[in-house]
């Protein structure tokens, strides 16, 4: 429920509209935009920390709070230096979730006994994100028909602060080191097969929360930069997250496309509900995927390079189709790919470490706009065929 409340948001849909028409120009609305990257990484890593530290529950509720904040500042001070603020409020309420949501649903699971559940429930909450995207883009077409950027921007202060009450229900299952039972051994399914080969965890690797009740927020943030940064294969998780989400950034550019194949701006939306629908039953199968060897990942993001350059040389109907199995074929590696972080993680930075792989998705993101700058989607393909080879080279 969380997740679709939260891909909801009805300004996310009109948000650059509302620049231009703020009398935002383009080279102004590039120092927005870097403004919003600039904060994001930032902010990310210190934002797992504090999750882990404080209460990751509370954290994923933060995003809502600072969204909420971002959009009143929008609609009160309607300026690029008010524009400016709201960015950085955005990207610091987007830092919040982005490692502590992954604990929080993995750690829920384990204390239940339900480890092999976690990729079926990352897949499903990644999917309610995008199937939630086309009706709330014509709801949020309907608010501005009837009030214009204004009730736009208010309907969505109310949104996100109702996805920030929800956010405070979120079960958060760690357990405090000094209750009796924080050292018990969970009944967990298939724990040991998840970790990967070689791996099987201790009793005292499966506490919800930190070894140390009196572990502060500096020694949390170590230890999670720390694990990422010293275990073989948690460190290769954490390097594939980030190249791999890297690529998401490239439905940026999906609009465009649509209108260089000729579709006009009224039918851009269905063109763009198409591939959110194709996404979100992509990411759905993430827990029969997440079964998959590494070739067969590399097949995955082989084809989706090659239909991703198909949809860049033909028009509709065939581009649009290209498109969708090359969104949904790497958006389901990529869930795979998180699955798998999560479950080579044994320490209690979860949502550090998690956000150690989101700072990664950050920098691969900014150099994917910078090859598509340089040689636009085909450009995109050619990078993402290389991932692919070394990806089927090296496990």
């Amino acid at each position: 429920m969380w997740a679709a409340l939260s891909g909801a948001v009805p300004v996310y849909w009109l948000y650059s509209l509302l620049l231009i028409d703020g009398g935002v120009s383009d080279a102004q609305l590039s120092v927005l935009l870097g403004i919003w990257s600039a904060t994001a990484l930032i902010a990310e890593v210190p934002s797992g920390a504090l999750a882990d530290r404080w209460s990751r529950r509370h954290a994923v509720a933060l995003e809502g709070v600072a969204e909420a904040l971002a959009f009143f500042v929008w609609a009160v001070v309607p300026t690029f230096s008010g524009f400016a603020l709201g960015f950085a409020l955005w990207a610091i309420g987007g830092s919040f979730a982005s490692g502590a949501l992954e604990a929080l649903l993995f750690d829920g699971l384990r204390a239940h006994g339900a480890d092999d559940l976690f990729p079926s429930a990352l897949g499903r909450v990644r999917a309610a994100e995008l199937w939630v995207q086309p009706p709330a883009a014509a709801a949020a077409t309907l608010l501005f028909a009837a009030g214009g950027h204004a009730l736009v921007l208010w309907v969505s202060v109310g949104w996100a602060l109702m996805v920030a009450v929800v956010a405070t229900r979120l079960p958060d299952h760690r357990i405090d080191p000094s209750h009796p039972e924080a050292h018990r051994e969970p009944a967990r399914v298939g724990i040991d097969d998840l970790a990967g080969p070689g791996h099987v965890r201790s009793a005292a690797e499966s506490v919800d929360g930190p070894d140390d009740p009196d572990l502060g927020y500096v020694a949390m943030l170590r230890a999670g930069l720390a694990e990422a940064a010293t275990l073989p294969g948690l460190r290769m998780a954490v390097v594939m997250v980030a190249l791999i989400g890297g690529f998401d950034a490239v439905d940026e550019y999906f609009p465009v496309m649509a209108r260089g194949w000729g579709v006009s701006t009224t039918a851009i939306p269905i063109v763009l509900a198409v591939i959110s629908i194709a996404g979100a039953v992509a990411v759905a199968m993430a827990g029969r995927a997440s079964s998959l060897g590494h070739r067969s990942l590399a097949v995955l993001l082989a084809v989706s390079a090659a239909t991703l350059a198909l949809s860049g040389a033909t028009g509709m109907p065939i581009g649009l189709a290209a498109l969708a199995v090359g969104y949904g074929s790497y958006r389901l590696v990529a869930v795979v790919l998180e699955v798998r972080l999560q479950e080579r993680i044994t320490g209690p930075a979860r949502a550090t470490v998690a956000s150690v792989a989101a700072f990664g998705v950050e920098i691969s993101a900014l150099g994917l706009f910078a090859v598509w700058a340089i040689g636009g989607l085909a450009a995109v393909s050619i990078l993402m065929a290389v991932v692919a080879v070394a990806v089927w080279v090296r496990r």
